[in-house]
């Protein structure tokens, strides 16, 4: 049998030949010149043809890539025109030529048209909006680039500009007020006050200037590599280009050693917006960002907030990024429309926060004992055979919980990403004795099976798999496995995430220095989409995820998370389906468990202000005008403040249950008893928790 260290390095050497194949035939007749634009476009030409799924690079690509090129440059339609949007039309079937050719034609076209206007901007911007706004008018702002046009002409442009800053004055206005504002002595907006209005404008214009020096400065090195990521985005939202800077972030956030704050961030519409928070991390222990915040601003300590509208992702995490123990001033616009400032001390992950935890809850009316394992994510350093893996954690959890005789285990998957495939494989053999557990396709239509092949099985009572939207990649093959087998009831949001796609990142460089013919700026990496995954059933996980069986209201019900939101997201298929044994059905039990499961979550108050919760924030993205009136902004946001306090605290859920935090040694006595603390203070005001361990009940009881 092959060892992992030999099938690690045969899939190493089956790479390269690939990569090879793919660019040995036309170095010969391009590379010696060198040209950073002509290189990369034939290589991501011939990476765009070893894609799993590679579209055809024709007209219909090139139409396709011209406008997503133009909308990546000018993601919130601030610069261009319809006139020059026109212009630059001839080049729209001539992509997929040029990216043949090696040709830089219409990046350098598209490149000068954006950087006349934003010269154009620079030269008029403060006498369009330089004047003290009329902040009493009822006037109002899209603000969702998507429902927007490009300017008809200069007019409408200088028009959005001035609409633009007159938005930010009363951002900063309000951001004023709660600066000025305490508990104490709370600050009414009754009527605009002159010098705040000043002072609010002037950080707009200020905040303007840097932005359009720094798009100016940068604009040229941004655009080469917003051209290719776009080139190599179209096949899939999981291929991309990284320039070298971002091939460092990349590395960081695979190996997590990393001093900052720990979100997970992504451009979109020219904001940055938080994915997701890392366990662990600095903001993860704070606890106040969360998934789909808009970072506004950014401080160091004691310094005037950066603007991070329209700013590169990675320009974004060098300003957020620091030492352990300095602290940064975050300004964050949250999913109901609120602006508040957070304020995070700088900090390595906590490891121990990654790492697998369980814990036993007994019923203090039945005494039904109910085990519960956390898994945030499926961690395993492939470089270092001896060190934790998620597997051997959640096997020697597993095992605990069987000693103590619980009578049945919850595993909570809930913003879990993913992370190693072994692991899904070895979790899943857990609970179920030896079968096949996922399969892999590749491009050439080959598939091949990952099999749990350890008969032991170390727990064989009622389980539970609990997911939200966000458990995606290996949580999903996880859940879709011990679905198939009839192992486990999924318990939680409609769906999991959907993605179900594999990539490898390949060193551009590497290609060259192997054939030692060229010098110069390093290349970057790029990241490709070579296998898609499939359930046991012949299903796949792509795009659709995993349906939970019984489902809870969606708390992030309002956000458009998960790969079917994904431009150019692969498609459902399926593959032929595996001879497995399952266990019987458990369909009616199901059924029966969802009804009772409803009739909870209609009588719970809990429940009731997410649904709420949920309905309101709907709305509010549906509409996504946003007024130029101070005194209607400030009611707005008084408004949100006070719905927004019902969900702070949703009470003591868990008080029906005593809790006994299953023991772990590795740190000391003192941290381990204050991360325990907060671990079950979670727990307790953990509503999704407190209802499937109702559920697992029922299920334990066979009702």
């Amino acid at each position: 049998m092959a060892t992992n260290k030999s099938r690690k390095w045969a899939f190493r050497f089956a790479l390269l030949v690939l990569l090879i194949a793919c660019v040995v035939v036309p170095i010969s007749v391009y590379a010696v010149d060198g040209g950073r634009v002509e290189l990369l476009s034939r290589i991501v030409f011939y990476l765009n043809k070893r894609h799993y799924s590679p579209k055809p690079l024709d007209d219909t690509f090139s139409q396709i890539a011209f406008m997503d090129v133009i909308n990546r440059f000018d993601p919130g339609k601030q610069f261009f025109t319809q006139g020059d949007i026109e212009s630059l039309k001839k080049y729209q079937t001539q992509i997929d030529n040029e990216l043949i050719s090696g040709s830089d034609k219409f990046l350098t076209a598209v490149d000068a048209v954006y950087l006349k206007r934003v010269k154009f901007v620079m030269a008029n911007y403060r006498a369009w909006a330089g004047k003290p706004f009329n902040l009493n008018l009822n006037d109002t702002i899209e603000a969702d680039p998507k429902k927007m046009k490009f300017a008809a002409n200069e007019a409408e442009l200088k028009l959005r500009w001035q609409n633009q800053i007159k938005y930010q004055t009363i951002t900063n206005y309000l951001t004023l007020t709660e600066v000025k504002s305490s508990e104490k002595k709370p600050l009414t907006l009754t009527k605009v006050n002159p010098s705040m209005e000043q002072e609010a404008h002037k950080k707009a214009l200020t905040a303007t200037q840097l932005l359009l020096e720094r798009i100016a400065k940068h604009a040229d090195d941004d655009h080469v590599s917003d051209y290719f990521d776009v080139m190599l985005s179209l096949q899939d939202p999981h291929s991309n280009y990284l320039p070298p800077d971002e091939k460092e972030d990349f590395d960081i956030g695979i190996t997590g050693k990393l001093e900052g704050i720990g979100a997970l961030l992504k451009e979109e519409d020219g904001l940055i917006k938080v994915v997701r928070i890392i366990p662990g991390s600095a903001a993860y222990r704070q606890k106040s960002l969360e998934a789909d915040d808009v970072l506004l601003k950014v401080a160091q300590e004691g310094d005037q907030p950066v603007d991070l509208v329209n700013m590169r992702v990675r320009d974004a995490v060098k300003l957020i990024r620091g030492k352990s123990g300095t602290k940064v001033r975050l300004t964050v616009k949250k999913a109901d429309g609120r602006i508040m400032t957070i304020a995070i001390v700088r900090d390595v992950v906590v490891i121990e926060e990654t790492y697998a935890r369980a814990a036993i809850f007994e019923s203090k009316t039945t005494r039904q004992k109910l085990g519960y394992v956390y898994l945030p994510g499926f961690y395993r350093d492939f470089d270092d055979q001896s060190a934790r893996n998620s597997t051997d954690d959640v096997a020697r959890l597993v095992k605990q919980l069987s000693a103590k005789k619980v009578d049945g285990i919850i595993l909570d998957l809930r913003n879990n990403g993913g992370g190693a495939l072994q692991d899904a494989v070895g979790i899943s053999g857990l609970f179920v004795p030896t079968g096949p557990i996922v399969q892999e396709r590749g491009s050439d239509g080959k598939v091949d099976v990952l099999s749990d092949n350890d008969p032991s099985v170390e727990f064989k009572g009622p389980l539970i798999v609990l997911v939200n939207r966000f458990s995606a990649s290996a949580s999903e093959i996880l859940a879709a496995a011990l679905q198939d087998y009839n192992r486990a009831i999924v318990v939680g949001s409609p769906s999991t995430f959907g993605k179900g796609t594999v990539q490898t990142v390949l060193n551009l460089d590497h290609f060259f220095n192997w054939f030692n013919i060229r010098g110069g700026e390093p290349l970057g990496s790029a990241k490709l989409t070579l296998k898609k995954f499939y359930r046991v059933n012949g299903g796949s996980t792509q795009y659709k995820g995993v349906s939970s069986d019984i489902v809870l209201p969606d708390s992030f019900g309002y956000l458009e998370v998960g790969e079917k939101y994904l431009d150019h997201s692969l498609a459902w298929d399926t593959v032929t389906a595996l001879e497995y044994d399952k266990y019987p059905s458990i369909d009616t039990k199901i059924a029966t468990l969802g009804q009772k499961s409803q009739g909870r979550i209609e009588a719970s108050p809990a429940f009731k202000l997410v649904g709420d919760n949920v309905a309101r924030l709907k709305r509010r993205k549906e509409q996504s005008r946003q007024t130029l009136n101070l005194l209607t902004a400030y009611k707005e946001q008084q408004q949100v403040k006070q719905e927004s306090k019902k969900l702070e605290k949703l009470g003591n859920t868990s008080a029906s249950y005593t809790i006994t935090i299953l023991s772990d040694e590795t740190p000391k006595k003192a941290e381990l008893a204050k991360r325990n603390a907060e671990w079950q203070t979670q727990m307790n005001q953990d509503i999704y928790l407190d209802e499937t361990l109702d559920i697992l009940q029922d299920f334990v009881r066979g009702n």
